[in-house]
Formats: structure tokens, sequence, C-alpha cells
């Protein structure tokens, strides 16, 4: 009877212990199984246990493995394996699967078992539980899609939790901008990353948190863990997360927008800049026919109002200007057009009322291919449209006298040679220059210089007819045309006039000036059947008059030509002279006549032609004066001359002066205290020790001009002499201005002082006046004794001529003496 009862009391809590069981599983979410020692299921429990949930029902399992269950998938590893590890008896947790339910759906369960033992130590199966992880696994797949995301942005995303006012989440975009960890992201207090205080962060949140449907946002900058300052916009949006507020907080990199920004900015003020400077006026009309853009520059060439500027309407702008264009009908009509053809460019010239022109180019204004509007660009050409009609002018007229130039007296010349040979009739050609025209011009300056040839431009004019034509070349060079010519003697009475009203002076700056013309005549077919011919011809002819005391006429003839060509060969010659180096110099003595010996010497040009010997300066002086020549060779007789001196002054003879003649070309043309400070660096003279003779009408001329050059030269130590004293001028106020040192007298006084008083007297006062004044005096052309007694009386310094000595080269000079 007793083990009976215990027997019953044993089932009885065997039956509690299971009601408690089954209780326990009904209530949890977990299932619970049991398995055979072949792995078949041979219990299976739970709420979930049902065709709706990952377990399903219970049926399908009872007596089947699990990898018998249809539609039932290990997601972590394979059959083979697991089938490999319960028959190794080996516990497995949390062994995940997913099963295919019937309405298609994917349900996924957690399976953990044990392997069971009997008394005895035999296998006797598996039992473990099971939970459906479907829910579970959608969040994390949510999850990781949202982490993919967040790290995925561009942007900087960050989870912050209202209450603690850190990170509770961060993206790697965040980290990377930032320099910090995720980890020290989520423990940083808020405000050691941005400039805000905690309390104005938390203001701001909670005022978004009271209205959580209106977004916030927030533009300030992060400080990076490098200590920089990274600018951000940000979007925040506020969420319920269980009992806890979250905010989301999207920031944005803004550094290369700000740089665009500044860039724009730059740009815009360089392009404002840049039209505010151009020349141009520009207006920018926008296909609404609104002003969009304009320059100053426009509103100043328009004249337009600065109410209807700003208004903006381009239409109220050009009714304005309307009344400003000569055509307004196609002004309108220009515009219409291009409006009606947007795609198209426009140039073309408007002309004002006022005289003004203005080109205007038009192009469209394209934003991506398509026309938004349209750019005007308009420039003032008035002046340049002036110039033009003035340069095409000047093409064929002078400027100065506004006569016909050269190009258009060819062009009429070839016409009337063409009309005289259908005629059978001659043409004229006069070459006409105005005499000592240069000598004016230097002395009294450009100014009067130009006025003289505009009223002899007058005078040729009134005495030629309507049908010939008067032509200025340059200079006070002009070419008459005369047409119609029966023959030779009716040219006569042309330039009989011509000369003849030269004859009364011409006033100017309230001077009375008084210049004469030298006219040369060539005639056509006679000396020339070609326009260079006739004005080579005529030139020739011109200059001919000149050498032969000026103030006349002469027509061409042969024998001029011979002349002509001897003049081109001497002055190619000269110029073959100076490179080749074939000048010489020769020196003439200069004596003390108290003391009779030589103190100086005068430096005299020759010529060592290779043909013809040496040749005199009377013979070439001239031709080199007129070709600009004078200047390389003075420059040489400079040098050559002092390094002569400088000879002298080591071989014993250093007071020795030498004695230079400098050209008034040189003179006039500048560079003169260049040229004698070269000379005497080159040779180390003494300065004192060199002669610059100069000519009176030199000082005469140009006053003032030449005052500084002989101040100059004055400044550098050298002597300065006058050439030909007395020679044509009487006026002798200029001495008292000018540093000279000595007078060298012309020898047209000294020639015949031994018999003509009146010569005695002169050279007696000028010796007179000239030591009042401190200056020496050098008597010239002294070729007797007797002059050499009477320039004693007469107390001359020094004396020079053949007596004492013939110009001879450097060696023999001491022999000569």
């Amino acid at each position: 009877m007793s083990k009976l009862s215990a027997r019953a009391n044993t089932e009885v809590q065997l039956q509690r212990s299971e009601a408690r069981f089954r209780a326990l599983t009904e209530l949890s979410s977990d299932w619970y199984w049991e398995q055979d020692e072949q792995f078949r299921f041979t219990s299976f429990a739970g709420p979930r246990a049902d065709a709706n949930a990952a377990g399903g029902d219970p049926s399908i399992y009872i007596g089947k493995a699990r990898w018998e269950i249809p539609d039932l998938t290990p997601l972590e590893s394979d059959w083979e394996q697991h089938r490999r590890q319960l028959e190794r008896h080996e516990s497995f947790r949390d062994m995940v699967f997913q099963r295919r339910m019937r309405d298609g759906s994917i349900r996924f369960m957690a399976i953990s078992g044990e392997p069971i033992f009997g008394a005895d130590g035999r296998f006797a199966g598996y039992c473990g539980v099971g939970r459906d992880i479907t829910q579970q696994r959608r969040a994390e797949d949510d999850l990781r899609r949202f982490r993919l995301a967040m790290d995925s942005s561009a942007d900087m995303i960050g989870l912050v939790d209202r209450a603690s006012m850190r990170f509770v989440d961060v993206n790697s975009t965040m980290c990377r901008l930032l320099g910090y960890s995720r980890e020290e992201l989520l423990t940083m207090p808020l405000d050691q990353l941005l400039p805000q205080s905690i309390s104005e962060l938390e203001a701001a949140y909670d005022k978004q948190i009271a209205n959580p449907t209106v977004p916030g946002g927030l533009n300030s900058h992060y400080l990076c863990k490098d200590g920089s300052r990274l600018p951000f916009e940000s979007k925040r949006q506020v969420m319920r997360v269980g009992e806890r507020w979250v905010i989301s907080v999207v920031s944005r990199d803004i550094r290369e927008r700000i740089k665009a920004e500044e860039e724009l900015r730059s740009t815009v003020s360089l392009l404002t800049a840049t039209l505010e400077s151009t020349a141009d006026g520009i207006l920018v009309v926008a296909a609404d026919k609104r002003i969009s853009r304009f320059n100053q520059r426009f509103v100043d060439m328009w004249r337009i109002p600065q109410n209807v500027i700003e208004a903006r309407d381009d239409t109220l702008a050009i009714s304005f200007v309307l009344d400003q264009v000569t055509d307004p009908q196609g002004f309108i009509a220009k515009i219409e057009e291009l409006y009606s053809r947007p795609l198209d460019e426009s140039f073309d010239t408007i002309e004002f009322k006022d005289g003004r022109t203005f080109e205007r180019y038009s192009r469209p204004q394209l934003v991506a291919g398509v026309p938004s509007g349209r750019v005007w660009s308009f420039r003032d050409v008035t002046e340049r449209r002036r110039a033009e009609e003035r340069i095409h002018i000047l093409a064929f007229q002078d400027a100065l006298t506004e006569l016909p130039n050269r190009v258009l007296f060819r062009d009429r010349m070839e016409q009337a040679m063409a009309h005289a040979d259908r005629a059978g009739n001659k043409a004229a050609v006069l070459f006409l220059d105005l005499d000592n025209f240069k000598s004016i011009n230097d002395s009294l300056g450009h100014v009067a210089g130009d006025a003289l040839l505009k009223m002899a431009a007058e005078r040729i004019r009134s005495s030629i007819r309507e049908t010939d034509t008067l032509s200025r070349q340059g200079g006070d060079e002009f070419l008459i045309m005369l047409t119609e010519v029966p023959m030779a003697d009716a040219v006569t009475p042309v330039v009989e006039k011509l000369v003849s009203q030269f004859q009364s002076p011409f006033e100017i700056e309230g001077r009375e000036l008084t210049t004469t013309v030298s006219i040369g005549i060539a005639l056509y077919p006679d000396d020339g059947e070609d326009f260079d011919t006739l004005l080579k011809k005529a030139d020739t002819a011109m200059y001919r008059a000149k050498d032969e005391g000026r103030n006349a006429y002469r027509f061409f003839d042969a024998h001029m030509n011979v002349e002509a060509v001897e003049y081109l060969n001497l002055r190619n010659g000269l110029q073959s002279a100076v490179r080749r180096g074939e000048f010489v110099l020769f020196f003439q003595p200069q004596i003390d006549l108290s003391r009779g010996k030589m103190v100086g010497a005068e430096a005299l040009l020759r010529w060592n032609h290779p043909q013809e010997g040496i040749v005199l300066p009377e013979r070439f002086i001239t031709i080199a004066e007129e070709s600009g020549l004078i200047v390389p060779i003075g420059e040489w007789v400079l040098l050559e001359a002092c390094r002569q001196a400088a000879r002298w002054r080591r071989s014993g003879h250093a007071n020795l002066s030498v004695g230079v003649n400098l050209s008034a070309v040189q003179f006039r043309r500048g560079g003169l205290e260049k040229a004698v400070r070269a000379a005497l660096d080159d040779s180390g003279i003494d300065p004192a020790m060199l002669e610059l003779e100069i000519t009176e009408s030199m000082l005469i001329e140009g006053t003032q001009d030449n005052l500084e050059t002989v101040k100059r030269l004055k400044h550098l130590g050298v002597k300065l002499s006058i050439d030909d004293f007395g020679s044509g001028y009487s006026s002798l106020s200029y001495l008292r201005r000018f540093e000279v040192d000595k007078l060298k007298i012309d020898q047209s006084f000294i020639r015949d002082i031994g018999s003509d008083p009146d010569d005695a007297a002169i050279v007696r006062s000028i010796v007179q006046m000239a030591h009042s004044l401190e200056l020496r005096t050098v008597a010239e052309g002294v070729d007797a004794a007797s002059l050499v007694h009477r320039l004693r009386e007469c107390g001359c310094d020094e004396a020079q001529g053949y007596y004492f000595g013939e110009p001879v080269p450097a060696a023999r000079l001491f022999a000569a003496c």
C-alpha cells in the first residue's frame, strides 16, 4: 500500500510539474522542443507553436528531423554542418533559420539546443527552445539600412539626446570631417563642438520640441579636433523615441560653398569694375524687356535721366533716346528685328543730331543655349570718325597749310601731262624753297616758322591761276604745277611775279621778317616724261638758283645734271670717307706776338681722297653740313685733335693749345657737350688746352639756346674763341652775355692794315675792346713781316698765317716754325 501511495504521489508531482512547465511555455514567447537520438522531434510546445508563428504547426515537426521540415533554411550554416554538430552531441545557441510561411512571407527564428543523456550516460536526444526573431531581424535590418544611409551621406548626421545633451549616434562623415572618433563624439558635451552654450542649444531644441512639425536649423561652425573651424548649415527634426526626445541634426559642410560665394563675389566685383571701367556703354536687357544691368558709361553716353534708367524699362529708355538720333524709325526697326530674332548678332552705326556717332553691337545672352535676353554695347566713335576723316584729308593734304601734298600733286601732275599730250602743249613743275628759313625757324621757334610758311603759301597761291596747283612738300619746300603752257617763255612772268611777292617783309609776332625764294623750273616733256624725273630736275635747278645767290629762279639745263652728279658723287664719297677713316688733320701754328713763340695750333680738316689726294674743306664742308655728315666728322676732329695735344704734352710741349672749328650744324643739333667731354676723357688733356672756335652767326642765331650751350661748354673748362670776328655783325652786345676767351680778327681787316688807316683803326679798336673785356686777340691771315709789326703796334696778342707757317701734318709742325 505504501508503494502505491508513493507512486501516486510521484505522478501527482509530475503532473503538477508538467502543468507548471506548460503554464510557463504558454506565458513565454519561446517554444520548447525535444528530439530523440535520431534527431526526430518528439515534443513541440508553446504559445507560438501555431501555423502563423515562426515555428509553425507542431504537427509538421513531430517524427521529423529539422532538415526534413519544408521551407526551413539555416542562414548561418548549411544542413550538413548542423547534422555533424548534432552527431557530435554539441550544444548550439541562437542558430538562425528562416521559414517561408503559407502566405509567402518570411519569418526568422533562433534555435538553441542541449544534448540529453540517460542515467547510464547514453545519448537520448536533444531538447531546446526556439524564439521568433522576425521583428528583431527587421529592426536590425532597419538599423543597418539606417547606419548605411547615415554613413553614405556626404552630410554630417548626429542624433542628440535632449536629456543628456550629447550625441547618441553620429555618422562616419562627421567623424572624418571633425577629426574625432565615434566614441569621442558620443562622450563630448555639445558646447565643446559648437560656439553656442548648452543653455542656448537647450532653448533652441525645446522650442522645436514644443512645435515638432516645424523644422529647425542653424548656421554656425564646428570646432574640429585640430583646432580649425568647419562652417556648416544644419537642419533639425525632433523625434519621440520611447520616453525621450531625440534631435536629428543634419549638418552640411559649406566651406566650398563659402569659397565659391567669395569667388563669385570677387568675380562679380571684378566684372562690375570691368563694366564700369570700359569705355563702352553696356546695357543688358532680359527677355521680358526689363533692364537687368547697365554701366554708368551707358547712362552718360545716352544722357538718360536717373529716374528713367532706374525704372528698368527698356521701352521707356528707348522712347527717351529717340529724339536724339537722326533716324528714329530705323533705330526702332533694328531693335524690333533683333527682338524677333533672339539668336542673331548685330553691328551697326547710330548717328546723332548733335553730330555724335555711336557704334552699336548686340548679341544674345544665352543660358544653357537658350536666349534669356540681349547684351548691347555702344561705343562713341565720334572722335575716331573725325580722326579718320582727318587722316583721309591728310593723306592728300598738308596739315599746316591745307595745300595738296605730294601724293595729290603727283596725281594732278600726271593728269596735266596726259592733257598736255592731247592738247599738244606743255606743263611746268616749279620747285620753290624759302631762303634762310632754317635760320628764322631755329632762332624764333616753330610757331613763328609755321606762321611764316602759311603766309608764304598764301602769297604763292595769289600769284598763280585757279587751274594751277600749289603743293607743300614739307619743311620750306613748295611745288607748283603750271598747266597749258604754250612755251618756256610763258613761265617767266609767273616766276618773276613769285620772286617779287617775297620782296616785302612778313609781319609775325610783332616782327618784320624777310625771306626770299629760290625757284627751279622743269618743263614737260622737254626735261622729262615722268613725274619723278621732272621733280628731280626742278630740284636741281632750284639748288643752282641758291648757289648763285638765292632770290632767283633758274630753268633746268643739261649742264646742271653734270653738276648734280658731281654733287651726288661727292656726298657718297664723304659717306665712304667717314666709314674708311680717310680724313686727316693739318695744323697751323699760332704765335704769341710779344714773345715770338708758338702757343697753339689750329686743327684744319683735310680729306685724303683715294683718287684725288688731299681735298680742301671748301669743296666738301657745305655738303657735309647739308647731309648731316658734319656731326660724325666733327666728333672725329675733336677726338683726334685732343689726342694730338696729348702727344705734344708727352713730347714736352705741355702748354701748346689746339684749336678746333665747330660747325653751326654741330652747335644746333645738340650733343656737342657730350662729344667734347668724350674727347677730353679719351685724351686726358687739360680742358684749358682745347680751344673751340665758333662764328659770330652761331651766337647771334638762337641766342638763348646757344647761351646755354656755351655755358655748358665753359663748365667743362675749355676755351672759346670767336672766329672771323667783325665779318658782318655790327652789334657786339652778345660779347657781354657769352663767356668767350678770345677773338680771332677776320683776315679782311688784317690784309691791308699796313696801307689802309681805316683797317688799322678797326683792328686797334677791336683789340682795345677785347682787352677791356679781358679777352685775347688773334690776327688771321698774316702773310708778311710788315703786318706783324703793325699788329704789335695795335696791341694784338697772337697771330696766325702763312708768314709763320702753312697748315701741315702734326709731324711737320715744329719744323715749319
